[in-house]
C-alpha cells in the first residue's frame, strides 16, 4: 500500500484541464500561489493518492479471499467530502527562467464527523491510536476535526497554458494521513 502510494507521491503531480483563458488570467496575477486552480490541482491530489493507495491494496489482496477490499467509488466519494484549505499563503520563490512559483501555506485539513468516528471506531478495535493521536504524532496540529500543518508546493502552467503543473514538497506526508481516515 505505502509503497504504490509513495510511488504516486514522488511524482507528486497532478494535471488539472482547465481552460485557457482561465489559467492564464490566474496566473498572470502575483497571487497565482493562492489561486483557486492552485487549491484545486492539490486537493486533487490528494484524492487521487488515497485512491490510488486503495487501488493499489486491493492489487496486491487480489488472491486472498479473506482480505477486505475496498470500494473505490466510497473512497472517492468520501475524499472529496475532506476540506481543504489553504491559508497565509506566500510565494517563496519564482523561477526567473519560466513561470513556475514556490509557495507555502498553512494547510487545514477538514475530516467529516462522521469520517473521523468511524475510523476511531475501527482503529480502537484493533487496539491503534486515534486518528487525533496519529496525527499529532506527525507534527499537525489538531483542533476536533480540523488538522493543519504547513505545506510547501509549486505551481506552473504548462507551455501551452492549458493546464497546471502541481507539486507538492513531501505530499505523501499528507497523503498517508488521510488513508488512515477514509480507508
Amino acid at each position: 500500500m505505502k509503497r504504490m502510494g509513495t510511488l504516486l507521491l514522488l511524482t507528486g503531480a497532478v494535471l488539472l484541464s482547465t481552460g485557457c483563458d482561465k489559467v492564464s488570467k490566474k496566473f498572470a496575477s502575483e497571487d497565482s500561489c493562492s489561486s483557486e486552480v492552485a487549491k484545486s490541482t492539490i486537493r486533487d491530489i490528494f484524492v487521487d493518492a488515497i485512491e490510488e493507495s486503495a487501488r493499489a491494496e486491493n492489487k496486491q489482496n487480489a488472491n486472498d479471499v479473506s482480505a477486505l477490499r475496498f470500494d473505490l467509488a466510497k473512497i472517492r466519494a468520501t475524499a472529496s467530502n475532506i476540506g481543504v484549505v489553504l491559508e497565509d499563503v506566500i510565494t517563496t520563490q519564482k523561477d526567473p527562467n519560466s513561470s513556475k512559483k514556490f509557495c507555502e501555506a498553512q494547510l487545514t485539513l477538514t475530516i467529516p464527523d462522521a469520517v473521523l468516528d468511524d475510523a476511531n471506531a475501527l482503529r480502537k478495535d484493533v487496539n491503534q491510536s486515534s486518528i487525533s493521536n496519529v496525527a499529532e504524532d506527525a507534527g499537525f496540529r489538531v483542533d476536533l476535526n480540523k488538522f493543519k500543518n504547513k505545506i510547501s508546493y509549486s505551481v506552473q502552467p504548462t507551455d501551452s497554458g492549458d493546464k497546471v503543473y502541481t507539486t507538492i514538497e513531501g505530499a505523501n506526508h499528507f497523503s498517508d494521513f488521510l488513508a488512515l481516515t477514509v480507508k
